[in-house]
């Protein structure tokens, strides 16, 4: 009877094959390299994934925020334990608290620009113009997007109202 090594080493196991879900990330950070709060990173992948894939690729669900992802959880976690992404704690200002704020590392920069090879140059073409877009705007005015254009994903957010009733803010490029 053969045994199964189920502690394989954490390097042979991301020597897999990376998933859709890491290229895109990638191809995101890629193009901006530095996301400051889980909300704006949440939304910018739900855009990502639902305009320019036209699916549900890391399957969203309506949560107390707008779109939410338990996978893009998951895909960020690996991202962050092969040192692709690095994760801090970014100081706003004296009115704002804490916010984590993701980066591209060095390390990460090299893998990205190899494994989003296999991402269509028309598919990376348009992630690079939905950061332009959307990557730079106050992180009120993009959720104003995403709840504007995708309503059926703020059933369950608790600031709806908030978001919804605010004036819409113009942003110029």
């Amino acid at each position: 009877m053969s045994s199964v090594n189920v502690d394989l080493p954490l390097n042979t196991f991301f020597d897999m094959e990376p998933s859709l879900n890491q290229k895109i990330l990638l191809a995101i950070f890629y193009n901006q390299r530095r996301i400051i709060g889980k909300t704006r990173l949440q939304k910018l992948v739900f855009l990502v994934s639902h305009s320019i894939f036209s699916e549900n690729l890391f399957e969203f669900t309506p949560y107390n925020f707008g779109p939410y992802s338990v996978k893009l959880l998951a895909a960020m976690d690996e991202l962050l334990e092969l040192g692709y992404i690095n994760q801090k704690l970014a100081e706003l200002n004296e009115t704002e608290s804490d916010v984590t704020e993701f980066q591209l590392s060095p390390e990460g920069l090299l893998h990205a620009e190899e494994m989003i090879n296999d991402i269509p140059l028309q598919k990376l073409s348009e992630i690079e113009d939905m950061i332009h877009v959307h990557g730079y705007k106050e992180l009120e005015s993009l959720l104003q997007f995403v709840y504007s254009d995708y309503p059926e994903y703020t059933e369950n957010s608790v600031i709806k109202d908030r978001v919804l009733s605010c004036p819409k803010m113009v942003i110029s490029s």
